[in-house]
């Protein structure tokens, strides 16, 4: 079963890579739910996230904030809600929509942000992670269905046209940017190979995978080192506000 851009393959392959144990994705769900926090702070905020997958960050968000009502869609994998952005039939009521990397899975990203929008409420706040650097496109971006790699400036753009205003603006994995980088400008040697042979490059690559020490210490710095505003690295960060209260037509 296909949903633009994801597939259920998809899903298994990436709870396979390290199931939400990567200290990427650990430093990831940190400053998310830091950045929640922040907002909402003791209210009882209605928050949604859309493409939860195994829904690690439903759980922590759960946890850290019970007075908040949390749920997750996942149009594939087992979740509250079997939404898209797209098909999300709320309007104007939740306070915070999160989106870790989402929007690079659907076509038209333009629409995907004006239906953030339609879904939050006035004020509301959306917080977004996207895959940074166009020009480090590879074979896992093309097999984990990857539309495109957004810089900074084209993301903070993106939601500013589609009504938002842009509160923080960041990078995720500084530390770990140049290791990364080199890897991916490796994988751009596949991106002419078969079909099947650029899935067999990317499986055995995540099954190869393995968590190092020094990896975890460096997100762990990163994490520490709390609102520093990181001009590279591995995923953008977005917090963007929902001010006004026109919605989507």
């Amino acid at each position: 079963m296909n949903i633009d851009g994801w597939s259920r393959a998809l899903s298994e392959m990436h709870e396979e890579e390290s199931d939400g144990r990567n200290p990427i994705d650990v430093a990831s769900r940190a400053r998310c739910i830091y950045e929640v926090r922040r907002h909402v702070g003791d209210r009882a905020a209605t928050i949604l996230e859309v493409g939860s997958g195994g829904g690690h960050l439903v759980r922590e968000l759960r946890e850290t904030m019970p007075q908040a009502n949390v749920f997750g869609s996942d149009p594939i994998a087992k979740t509250d809600h079997p939404w898209t952005i797209e098909t999300c039939p709320i309007e104007g009521s939740v306070d915070v929509l999160v989106a870790l990397n989402v929007l690079e899975h659907i076509k038209d990203d333009v629409a995907a942000a004006r239906h953030i929008r339609r879904i939050l409420r006035p004020g509301g706040m959306a917080y977004i992670e996207l895959p940074a650097c166009p020009s480090l496109f590879d074979v896992h971006d093309r097999v984990l269905m990857h539309h495109r790699r957004y810089t900074l400036a084209g993301a903070s753009r993106l939601f500013r046209e589609a009504g938002f205003r842009i509160e923080r603006a960041s990078h995720l994995g500084a530390f770990v940017w140049p290791v990364f980088a080199v890897k991916k400008m490796l994988g751009k040697r596949h991106l002419h190979a078969s079909a099947e042979a650029q899935r067999d490059i990317v499986a055995k690559s995540i099954r190869g995978t393995r968590v190092s020490s020094l990896m975890a210490l460096a997100m762990e710095l990163e994490t520490v080192c709390g609102e520093v505003a990181w001009p590279f690295g591995v995923r953008v960060v977005l917090t963007a506000i929902n001010e006004t209260k026109e919605q989507v037509e």
